[in-house]
This record gives structure tokens, C-alpha cells and sequence, in this order.
């Protein structure tokens, strides 16, 4: 059975690396893409089943990734986005698109992980 590719697109080197190294070793073929311009590229050029993206970028934010993935590209990939803004809420911005999962991302990989295998 092929492995399903997931693309992490995070600029916090620890999330990413920790994603990474539990994704690979839960058998998944990750890439991974530290700004929104490289994960567009991968989005692009990869087709990942799956991306877990993280809202706070430094060039080109998560919000934009987003909307490139579903309304300029039309990709129905799942989507999980990690956030650290559910606490400084109020989001509306956030929940007028529809990820499959929004987790805040303080310390909270293993949820990250089980997203991944629900909509993988």
C-alpha cells in the first residue's frame, strides 16, 4: 500500500521537526515547507493527501494558504490547522473556512497526530 504523503507547513523548526520525526515513524511520507510561498510550491508540485498548516507565517500567512488550496486550486485535501491564536480570540476569520480540524498548537502534537490519521 503507497504511504499517504503529508505536508507540514510550519516556521517553528521544534513543531515541525517533532511532527516530522512522529509522522515518519507512523509510517507517513512527510514533507515539509518553513513559509507559505515553499508550501504553496509543495502544495503544488507534492499534491499531498493531506497538509497540516500552521496560520502564522512569515511571508505569505496560513489564512492565504488556505484559500489557495481551496478556492484558486479547488483541492479538496484535508486540511488540519495548528494555531496558537485560539487563545487570543475572537477568530472570525478562521471559522469562516472549513479545515477538517483546528487544534491549538500549545503542546498539543498528539492531537495533531490523530487528526492526521482520522482524515489522512
Amino acid at each position: 500500500m503507497k504511504k499517504k504523503k503529508v505536508l507540514i507547513i510550519d516556521d517553528d523548526v521544534v513543531v515541525l521537526t517533532v511532527l516530522r520525526d512522529r509522522l515518519i515513524k507512523e509510517d507517513y511520507d512527510v514533507i515539509t515547507a518553513g513559509d507559505g510561498q515553499s508550501g504553496m510550491e509543495k502544495i503544488d508540485g507534492e499534491c499531498p493527501d493531506i497538509v497540516v498548516l500552521d496560520l502564522v507565517l512569515p511571508d505569505i500567512d496560513g489564512y492565504k494558504v488556505f484559500q489557495y488550496m481551496k478556492q484558486i486550486k479547488k483541492l479538496d485535501t484535508p486540511v488540519i490547522i495548528m494555531t496558537d491564536k485560539l487563545n487570543t480570540a475572537p477568530l472570525p476569520e478562521i471559522f469562516s473556512v472549513d479545515p477538517e480540524a483546528i487544534i491549538n498548537k500549545d503542546n498539543n502534537c498528539e492531537m495533531v497526530f490523530e487528526a492526521v490519521k482520522k482524515f489522512a
